[in-house]
């Protein structure tokens, strides 16, 4: 199995290293953005697995990152955390309200981070995989109506085949009677 991949979005030069570090001591690849615009380009090119997002950057700022994910079907289900300095309610509130999966403040510890990361991680991939169920049974529903229209569309023929030759039957044994 390939390394999971985590995108860490900061302006940080300081904190995307510190972060890089863990990170990749725990055994993720590691992609790095420093502010919104390439964050929303490195998403839709490496699509990676999970996305630390800081809210204060100087383009585009991490709630409109977030909406711009949450409203992208392409993108929407990679699992966002808002790792931030801001630490007002209100702050973590509209984080979570606009679809960040988990909200860590700064400062943070390696097993804080490391351990938000793997939960968010083992709930994607138990998504992912009840996704894949479900998918799964479609294509076998949908076979399974297929050959049953197969089946319905032989019967009809031989029916209608049946029919036919029983009504001829009945035509020429009449015409033989009359004659």
């Amino acid at each position: 199995m390939s390394k999971q991949t985590i995108l860490i979005v900061d302006d940080d030069k300081e904190i995307v290293r510190l972060l890089r570090g863990y990170l990749e001591q725990a055994g993720y690849s590691v992609v790095i953005a420093y502010n919104g615009e390439t964050a929303l380009h490195l998403l839709s090119a490496e699509h990676p697995d999970l996305m630390l997002l800081d809210l204060m950057l100087p383009d585009r700022d991490g709630w409109d990152v977030t909406r711009v994910v949450r409203s992208d079907p392409r993108l929407a289900n990679i699992p966002i955390i808002m790792l931030t300095a801001r630490i007002e309610d209100v702050d973590k509130i509209l984080g979570l309200e606009l679809g960040a999966d988990d909200y860590v403040t700064k400062p943070f510890t390696r097993l804080e981070l490391l351990h938000a990361i793997q939960t968010r991680l083992t709930r994607k991939a138990s998504q992912d995989r009840a996704y894949q169920h479900n998918l799964d049974q479609l294509h076998t529903a949908m076979a399974q109506e297929h050959e049953h229209r197969i089946l319905k569309a032989k019967l009809v023929s031989m029916f209608s085949h049946d029919f036919a030759n029983s009504l001829t039957s009945i035509l020429m044994t009449n015409s033989l009677l009359r004659s």
